[in-house]
């Protein structure tokens, strides 16, 4: 996966930015939410790519997060992004991105879906 100028950013600087702590942080929980509750398949093939998932369906995926479970799977983005579109007046909090970290999705401008201990 090519990664978009704002996960890059967000690497080099090791942190990223969200409104609010996170309910669930389980990668296979997070992900079987984003496609099976929400809908959001389109973003199934990015799973897929980043995990090395051959059969690239929403089970395949889980099944190989699930082996990830005790890490924590977390939507960030650039901080002036996630101000803008997601806090609703609330202040953007930072979470530090490990080294080695995993993405698992890229949305450029509206973030990224990364995974790390």
């Amino acid at each position: 996966m090519k990664a978009s100028p704002e996960l890059k950013k967000m690497l080099e600087e090791g942190v990223g930015w969200r409104c609010g702590k996170p309910q669930v942080t389980k990668p296979s929980k997070v992900v079987a939410f984003e496609v099976g509750e929400l809908g959001n398949d389109d973003d199934l093939p990015q799973y897929c790519a980043a995990l090395g998932v051959s059969k690239c369906d929403l089970e395949s995926v889980v099944s190989r997060l699930k082996e990830m479970d005790d890490g924590r799977a977390i939507w960030l983005g650039l901080k002036k992004n996630v101000k803008a579109h997601y806090c609703d007046g609330s202040k953007p909090e930072s979470y530090a991105i490990p080294k080695g970290s995993l993405v698992l999705c890229d949305l450029g401008p509206d973030g990224a879906l990364v995974v790390f201990k």
